[in-house]
């Protein structure tokens, strides 16, 4: 199920950031929480301090653009 997120986990979270910051009916906290739980799997190749960087930009970007 996880091999989805490997291709497009960093893009997807930092997308889905931004989309929350513009309007779009999420809360910024669900795309966090999920990038938590996906570096956080064994079966994943995704990283925590790659994912770090990104979940902030995708923070600071989506609210700035406010």
């Amino acid at each position: 199920m996880l091999d989805q997120f490997d291709q497009y986990g960093y893009l997807g979270i930092f997308l889905a950031l931004l989309a929350s910051g513009l309007g779009f009916p999420i809360p910024e906290e669900l795309p966090v929480i999920t990038a938590g739980v996906m570096v956080g799997h064994e079966d994943t190749i995704l990283r925590w301090y790659i994912m770090l960087p990104v979940v902030i930009a995708g923070v600071v970007l989506g609210d700035g653009l406010l």
